[in-house]
């Protein structure tokens, strides 16, 4: 992949941000150095980011695709009620992807887990609605 000054901008932005940003996000972010950049030029680099291991996607339930600068073997956690991603580190994750592999009808290549609730920031909200009640 050659070297390109967009490309770059766009990976710098995925990698600083810990929100896990849409596509949306990435082009708004990098707009201000790059007034002229289209929406699918952002796409087409983020895509070719993630091909090439720089970056990782993250599909949530809702059929958007976010970016994750974090490529190392993690987990998400994402909130139904805000739709906030999480990074989530398990210790326990490699036992439950032996477990899961005994009992395929060939090799794991790859294992991704995505968990869905609610965060604690959300959590609170409801109870201060509650107790207001």
């Amino acid at each position: 992949m050659r070297y390109s000054k967009q490309r770059e901008a766009i990976r710098a932005f995925v990698i600083k941000s810990h929100d896990h940003p849409t596509a949306q996000d990435v082009y708004q972010g990098v707009q201000a150095e790059f007034p002229n950049i289209s929406l699918g030029t952002v796409y087409r680099n983020l895509v070719q980011l993630a091909e090439n291991g720089d970056i990782c996607t993250v599909n949530v339930s809702d059929g958007s695709t976010h970016f994750d600068g974090h490529t190392t073997a993690h987990q998400h956690f994402t909130c139904v009620r805000c739709g906030k991603i999480f990074d989530v580190n398990s210790p326990h994750v490699e036992e439950i992807q032996s477990l899961l592999a005994k009992n395929l009808p060939g090799q794991l290549s790859s294992f991704e887990l995505t968990l869905r609730g609610i965060c604690t920031s959300c959590l609170a909200k409801e109870q201060q609605r509650s107790s207001r009640s």
